[in-house]
């Protein structure tokens, strides 16, 4: 019987989906075949108008089901043709200067330009993001460096740097944390353990990846994290900078640092760890991604779900945008992780799923909205 209302509702929700595209395209076709860099130079106010309200209406979503881990959730891929947008604004730019239309396209060039970015998302290139780092405080200890990735908790426990295992909530895999505190930089890693067999000691199992976040507080009132991910060599453990593979770590995380999760051991001594682990992290204040405008990637996402009520960009929580993992946000609703306090008294898989159609699906409608915000004035005796 859940089997079939599950059925039920995502029939329902493509056939929404379907209507809400009909309405949005009715009547119009979107291309961007005919915006080409050989005739937008030329183009009318009007035609402007017509290339930016297609273009607008082109941030739509596509409807699938995955399922991961016995759990059915919906994934949402945006159809928005950024690199098409950008490059004809960009190309154009001096005949959108003549028209006095720079203003109400500025958002629409923003926003096509932040999705048009590829590997790790920030406004840098990966090799000159990770290149342009200050080095001298970025890089790792030497110890780190020169030994293999499972020996780092008895370097770490020598050390004297905090240190715990825990599982992950994302894909339950065992990581290791290491936090190491120096006077200008916090260190905070994350060792990531290839576990097929789920007994396995994490201690035995191989490392795949390790994560850094580094915090530079050198200027307290706007301290800037980098980030940086290494390859661990299968033979030998050592670790690898990979200037093109890397992670894109605020799709992920939004608020940056995120919590530990102090309940996935049983070991009273690593629980501790976690806990202080996220005391620490409770303390930071005035932290932004190095290279990083969250508001490049549109409005806040969830408003009506009630997401920003925490995710908000004032608090510790930062916003949920265009540019975050849509995977990740579906799992934690109807996981029903999210939104906080759903864990004591869980609501039905349909009420889960409409939270999850409102934070995803109604998303569209708010970009939509938020682009078309600045209207374009009529230019006097410059159109044709």
């Amino acid at each position: 019987m859940a089997a079939k209302s599950k059925r039920i509702s995502f029939i329902t929700l493509q056939v929404f989906v379907c209507a809400m595209s009909l309405a949005v395209f009715l009547g119009t076709e979107v291309s961007f075949a005919d915006a080409s860099k050989s005739t937008c130079s030329e183009w009318s106010y009007s035609e402007w108008l017509v290339f930016r309200r297609q273009a607008i209406a082109s941030y739509r979503t596509e409807h699938k089901i995955t399922t991961n881990d016995g759990i059915t959730f919906p994934v949402w891929k945006p159809q928005f043709e950024a690199s098409s947008i950008q490059s004809t604004l960009r190309t154009c730019q001096s005949n959108l200067k003549k028209l006095k239309l720079e203003s109400c396209f500025a958002r629409l060039l923003t926003f096509s330009e932040a999705l048009s970015r590829t590997g790790m998302g920030f406004k840098l290139p990966n090799k000159e993001y990770l290149t342009s780092q200050p080095q001298k405080i970025v890089v790792l200890p030497e110890e780190l460096v020169s030994n293999p990735a499972l020996k780092w908790r008895e370097i770490a426990a020598k050390k004297g740097w905090p240190w715990a295992d825990f599982i992950s909530r994302a894909n339950y895999s065992p990581r290791l944390g290491i936090f190491i505190n120096t006077p200008q930089i916090d260190h905070w890693l994350v060792i990531v353990f290839e576990n097929k067999v789920l007994d396995l000691d994490p201690a035995l199992a191989p490392a795949t990846v390790v994560a850094q976040l580094s915090i530079d507080k050198r200027n307290p009132r706007s301290m800037l994290v980098y980030a940086r991910e290494y390859e661990v060599d299968e033979k030998t453990g050592m670790i690898n900078l990979d200037l093109e593979n890397q992670a894109r770590c605020p799709s992920c995380h939004p608020s940056i640092l995120r919590d530990f999760d102090e309940n996935s051991t049983n070991d009273l001594k690593m629980r501790e760890v976690l806990q202080s682990f996220n005391r620490k992290i409770g303390q930071y204040e005035n932290l932004s991604w190095y290279s990083y405008d969250p508001n490049d990637f549109g409005p806040k996402r969830g408003t009506q779900a009630g997401c920003t009520e925490c995710h908000n960009s004032t608090d510790d929580r930062g916003a949920l945008r265009a540019d975050t993992d849509i995977q990740l946000i579906a799992h934690k609703v109807l996981s029903q992780e999210m939104p906080p306090g759903l864990s004591e008294e869980r609501s039905s898989y349909e009420e889960a799923l409409k939270r999850a159609n409102s934070v995803l699906l109604d998303y569209d409608i708010e970009v939509q909205r938020w682009l078309s915000e600045i209207e374009c004035s009529n230019p006097t005796n410059t159109s044709r």
